[in-house]
């Protein structure tokens, strides 16, 4: 199931530099995939906490043959790139998209979108190490950390590390780390 690491500290003290390190030492080691994203104070987009990691996942996938796609990719597919647009950038999760009417009660968009993402983690942390790795988690959406809630609180979640770094003075005033 998933691990995870909260690095915690004031403001400057290194956090960043400590995690990109380790991030870059493990990367070395076989067979891995690391999704990382950056939260911002002032960005207001949609899980903006997810949305780095899912703009990582689209390179990841651009960078993959069209098999190794294939294999990776889950049933509700299409809901998920409706709720992640950048997920579209990639031809085969475009051509589902289309291909798909959408639907359209959102709280089942939703579900099935969530689903979806959970089977595409679980999928790629059962083929390599995989770690999603969160800086300034201090700025991020309780929408993403519901989402990620929704995903490893589960009977079988998927095998990652979950590598997350804030400052320790906004810990009571977060809502995302609350």
């Amino acid at each position: 199931g998933p691990r995870q690491a909260l690095v915690h500290g004031a403001s400057g003290i290194g956090k960043t530099a400590l995690t990109q390190r380790f991030l870059r030492d493990v990367s070395q080691q076989g067979e891995m995939v690391i999704l990382s994203s950056r939260c911002y104070e002032r960005e207001s987009v949609p899980f903006k906490a997810l949305d780095g990691i899912m703009d990582a996942l689209s390179r990841y996938l651009n960078k993959c043959s069209p098999e190794e796609i294939a294999r990776l990719l889950p049933r509700h597919v299409a809901e998920l790139a409706r709720l992640f647009p950048t997920l579209q950038r990639i031809d085969t999760i475009a051509r589902e998209t289309q291909r798909l009417p959408a639907v359209s009660d959102q709280q089942e968009l939703r579900r099935r979108a969530i689903e979806a993402l959970r089977q595409m983690l679980a999928t790629l942390g059962d083929r390599c190490q995989l770690i999603l790795a969160f800086d300034d988690l201090q700025w991020g959406d309780v929408d993403s950390i519901r989402l990620l809630r929704t995903i490893l609180d589960t009977a079988d979640p998927p095998r990652l590390l979950l590598l997350g770094t804030y400052r320790s003075e906004e810990r009571d005033r977060s809502p995302c780390l609350q």
